[in-house]
C-alpha cells in the first residue's frame, strides 16, 4: 500500500477529527491532469472511443462525485464537529480542500449546466430550475469521451428535466448525446416521490421490491405538509435509500468496468435536499445532538421576494431539521468509503483523480430561510475537495 493510499484509508475512531489544515498550496498534481487530457480535448464530439489504455503512457481516471444541497460548512474537515463525515475527512487530508469553493447558481439545474458546459448558465438562457442545456451545447463529458475515455455516471444529472420517464436503466438518449458512454441517470428526491409508477433506475427498483406505494404516499404527505419543516425519518431502510443505492450502483459500476480504456465516473448524490429524510438507522445517530444556530437576520430593507419567502421557525424546528441533514450527509459519506473501497481493490487508486463538491448550500433557517436561491454564504458556499 502507498503513502497515499495509507493516509486515505487509515483506521479512524467514531469520533475523531482532522486537524486544522496548513495554507493551501499549488497541486502540481491537478496540473499533471491538465497535461494528460488536454492534447486530445480538441477532437470532434462525435469521435467515437477508439484509443485504448496506453501502459506506456497511462492516463489517469477521473471520479467526480457530487451531491445535493450540501452547505460548505457542514464537513468535518472543515471544522464542523457535530457531524462525522471520516471518508470525506481522509480525502481531505489526502488532498485539497478547497476552502472559497462558489456554486455559479444557487440552484439545482443552472449550476449543473454550468458545470457541465464551462459557461454561466445565464448565458445558455438558464435562469432557474425547468432550464435545460440547449442542444449542441459542448460538455466536458464529450471532451473526455473524444480523448478516449469511458464516461459514466449514476444518479442525478439535470441537465433537462425529464419528461416524466427515465428510463428503466436510465439511459436516456440525452444523455448520450451530452457525452456519457455509459449513462444511469437517476431520478432527483422530489421527481422521485411524485409518481406511483416507476419512472427511472431507482423508483423500478423500489417497484420490484414492493416498496414504491409506500414511498410515494410519504411523500405527497411531505408535500402537503412543507418538505423541509416535516423532517420525518423515511419509512425505507438505510440499504434502500435512494443515496444508498447510488453508491452501491457506484462501487459495482467501479469494480467491473473493463481496464481498456481510461474512465470518468459521475456519481451525483440527491441527499442532503430536502426532505429531510434520513433512514431511522442514521437519523437515531443525531436524536439529541447539538447544533449551532441559525443566523439571525432582519427583514428591514430586504427584497420583497425574500420578505415573502421569510418565516418565524422555532429554533426546535430549525435544531431538528439540522439534524436530519447531518445524517443524510453522514450517510452519503458511508457510500463514499464504499466507492473507496471498490477503487483500491481495483489497483486504480494512485491512478485516479478524485473530486467531491456539491451544486449549492441549503439555508437551514439561515436569514429565516430554507433551501437555497438567495445570495447568502449558506446558500451559495459549497465543500469541494480534490485529490489524487
Amino acid at each position: 500500500m502507498t503513502g497515499a493510499t495509507a493516509r486515505l484509508f487509515a483506521p479512524i475512531s467514531q469520533n475523531q477529527r482532522t486537524p486544522a489544515l496548513p495554507p493551501l498550496k499549488r497541486d502540481r498534481r491537478l496540473d499533471r491532469l491538465g497535461q494528460r487530457i488536454a492534447p486530445r480535448a480538441y477532437l470532434s464530439y462525435e469521435t467515437p472511443i477508439t484509443t485504448p489504455r496506453n501502459p506506456s503512457m497511462p492516463r489517469p481516471n477521473i471520479l467526480f462525485i457530487i451531491d445535493d444541497q450540501h452547505r460548505h460548512d457542514y464537513l468535518g474537515a472543515a471544522g464542523a464537529d457535530f457531524l462525522r463525515t471520516p471518508n470525506l475527512d481522509r480525502l481531505a487530508a489526502a488532498g485539497v480542500r478547497f476552502t472559497q469553493c462558489t456554486t455559479n447558481a444557487p440552484v439545482c439545474a443552472p449550476a449543473r449546466i454550468g458545470l457541465a458546459s464551462g459557461l454561466q448558465p445565464s448565458r445558455l438562457g438558464c435562469l432557474g430550475n425547468s432550464g435545460r442545456l440547449p442542444s449542441g451545447t459542448t460538455t466536458y463529458y464529450q471532451r473526455l469521451r473524444d480523448a478516449g475515455y469511458r464516461v459514466g455516471c449514476v444518479g442525478k444529472l439535470d441537465l433537462r428535466k425529464s419528461d416524466g420517464y427515465n428510463g428503466r436503466y436510465g439511459d436516456r438518449p440525452y444523455a448520450y448525446s451530452w457525452g456519457f458512454t455509459h449513462p444511469e441517470e437517476c431520478e432527483g428526491k422530489m421527481h422521485a416521490g411524485s409518481s406511483p409508477t416507476p419512472i427511472g433506475p431507482y423508483t423500478h427498483y423500489l417497484a420490484d421490491k414492493g416498496l414504491l406505494a409506500t414511498f410515494h404516499q410519504d411523500y405527497r404527505r411531505r408535500a402537503a405538509a412543507g418538505w423541509s419543516i416535516d423532517c420525518r425519518d423515511s419509512p425505507l431502510d438505510s440499504a434502500d435509500f435512494e443515496d444508498a443505492y447510488i453508491g452501491r450502483r457506484a462501487a459495482e459500476w467501479i469494480a467491473h468496468v473493463p481496464d481498456d480504456f481510461p474512465w470518468h465516473y459521475f456519481v451525483s448524490f440527491v441527499g442532503p435536499h430536502d426532505p429531510f429524510d434520513p433512514p431511522t438507522e442514521y437519523g437515531d445517530r443525531y436524536r439529541e445532538a447539538a447544533m449551532p444556530p441559525a443566523i439571525g437576520d432582519s427583514l428591514t430593507g430586504k427584497p420583497e421576494w425574500i420578505k415573502k419567502r421569510a418565516a418565524a421557525f422555532t429554533s426546535d424546528q430549525i435544531t431538528q431539521t439540522r439534524r436530519q441533514y447531518c445524517a443524510a450527509i453522514e450517510l452519503i459519506d458511508d457510500q463514499i468509503g464504499q466507492i473507496l473501497d471498490a477503487l483500491e481493490k481495483r489497483g486504480q487508486l494512485d491512478n485516479t483523480y478524485i473530486i467531491f463538491s456539491s451544486d449549492h448550500g441549503e439555508l437551514l433557517g439561515d436569514h429565516g430561510l430554507y433551501t437555497k436561491s438567495a445570495a447568502y454564504e449558506s446558500s451559495l458556499r459549497v465543500p469541494q475537495i480534490i485529490a489524487g
